[in-house]
């Protein structure tokens, strides 16, 4: 637990959130915003030269949050936020070359889904799937989690339940080890979901402020609670963890 490194933002920007190895170790990509105009970038730093941010690759498009690999790919969500939330937003997915940021493909919601801010991403399936958070009337029950492949991003219809125990927030989505089922939480609706790779709804857990998901050996998920409490998706025993306040993720590694 001990810190062994920090890393400053470059003058100008600031970090969104999250960042990922490659797979060798030696760089770390990480979401950023430019301030003064809001554009999102990957920054690059190179762990062999103490953290020097060797590269700074646009995401075109704003608020990138969550990045993966995916091979030789860098797979970001634009959540679409600019400085001013008040504007609007402009939700995209990106693909990017892990070796020079070069764009290799891009994709949008739909008009009528465009209120849906793209920020969390898993792999499963050979695909991309991405879990969003609704900027729209508090009333509406929009889908949330899409999927993302060689034929386009496509929302998955989870089913009415499914889709109102996400209040039109999602905090985190996590795919099995062996890529046959996925979980998205929602910290507001106190649940998360399970679900197939092909959209079918296969349960849900009730958790208060249920935001971190992880997978596990067994098939199922560990999920995590501001509250202190580790649960799993297989309805074993929760535990609470005295004085823990989980944040928002949970990270298998």
């Amino acid at each position: 637990g001990a810190a062994r490194a920090a890393i400053d933002a470059a003058p100008g920007f600031f970090f969104c959130g999250h960042a990922v190895f490659s797979a060798d170790g030696t760089l770390l990509y990480a979401t950023e915003t430019r301030a003064a105009d809001a554009e999102g970038f990957v920054g690059v730093y190179d762990a062999r030269d103490p953290w020097r941010r060797v590269a700074q690759w646009p995401t075109g498009g704003g608020d990138p949050h969550e990045l993966l690999l995916d091979g030789d790919a860098l797979v970001v969500a634009n959540g679409g936020f600019g400085l001013d939330e008040g504007i609007g937003i402009d939700p995209s997915m990106v693909r990017l070359d892990a070796r020079d940021g070069r764009a290799i493909a891009r994709a949008e919601p739909p008009g009528e889904l465009s209120q849906v801010s793209l920020r969390h991403i898993a792999l499963a399936d050979g695909a991309v799937f991405v879990a969003g958070q609704y900027a729209g009337p508090s009333a509406d029950r929009p889908p949330l989690v899409a999927r993302w492949d060689p034929a386009g991003l496509r929302f998955l219809d989870l089913g009415r339940p499914s889709v109102a125990a996400l209040a039109n927030y999602c905090g985190s989505i996590a795919a099995s080890l062996d890529g046959k089922r996925l979980c998205v939480t929602s910290p507001r609706g106190n649940r998360a979901v399970v679900f197939t790779a092909n959209g079918e709804a296969a349960g849900q857990i009730a958790l208060v402020d249920c935001c971190g998901a992880a997978a596990l050996d067994d098939g199922a998920f560990l999920l995590t609670s501001g509250r202190g409490v580790l649960a799993t998706s297989s309805g074993a025993p929760e535990t609470l963890v005295p004085d823990a306040r989980w944040d928002n993720h949970a990270c298998r590694v």
